[in-house]
């Protein structure tokens, strides 16, 4: 769903063009065409991800440099990066949606709780959000704050942890060196949003659960 803006940008030849209508209606019919088969599916990469330089920084896993620092003002943010994403979500359904490595305006995308927010508030959508591979969290604790549905892939359960009776920025009760990510009064939603959109029942009603132990 990335605009092709940069010639020499890896993902390139996967995107869906310059044009941010196009790439929106191709992109959310692509999406449709896979949920109509039974399976979620998630837009990426959200957003403004261009750049092959520094997409993730550099360096080792645990030394990496910083990640680019695209600068985009807020008009052409809406008309041209996130127009794609509003038609997939909002016009097809989509029910993911996968954050950048990428910085935006000085944030990294999948802690940025204003970026993470425009979807929820502004288009109305209840999907989910998960953030791409390792890099793009670096502060698992700032992506839960952001409401970023699941705070990183494997760095985060091996970093956030809470002190004992510490609650969650987003309300769940989690004890020490645990990390839920959902609880029945919880507003941490990738669980709850997968078998809601998937099943057609509330989470309530389903009563799950999915605890990450933290070693």
């Amino acid at each position: 769903m990335d605009i092709a803006r940069v010639p020499h940008g890896g993902r390139g030849g996967e995107n869906l063009g310059e044009d941010p209508l196009l790439a929106g209606e191709i992109g959310g019919a692509i999406g449709g065409g896979i949920q109509s088969e039974g399976l979620l599916a998630v837009a990426k990469h959200y957003v403004a991800n261009n750049f092959e330089w520094l997409r993730t920084g550099e360096g080792s896993f645990t030394r990496r440099s910083p990640a680019i620092d695209v600068r985009v003002s807020k008009r052409t943010l809406h008309e041209i990066y996130l127009e794609p994403f509003r038609r997939a979500l909002v016009r097809y359904g989509v029910a993911g949606l996968l954050g950048s490595y990428n910085r935006l305006n000085g944030q990294y995308t999948c802690q940025d709780p204003d970026l993470l927010d425009i979807p929820r508030t502004q288009w109305r959508w209840a999907g989910f959000t998960v953030p791409d591979f390792l890099f793009a969290v670096r502060d698992p604790r700032a992506a839960l704050e952001a409401r970023l549905d699941l705070p990183a892939l494997l760095k985060a359960f091996q970093v956030v942890r809470l002190a004992p009776g510490e609650v969650s920025p987003v309300g769940m009760d989690i004890p020490i060196d645990a990390l839920a990510i959902y609880d029945d009064d919880s507003r941490s939603r990738v669980v709850p949003g997968m078998y809601e959109i998937q099943l057609g029942v509330s989470w309530v009603d389903l009563r799950l659960k999915a605890d990450v132990q933290v070693p």
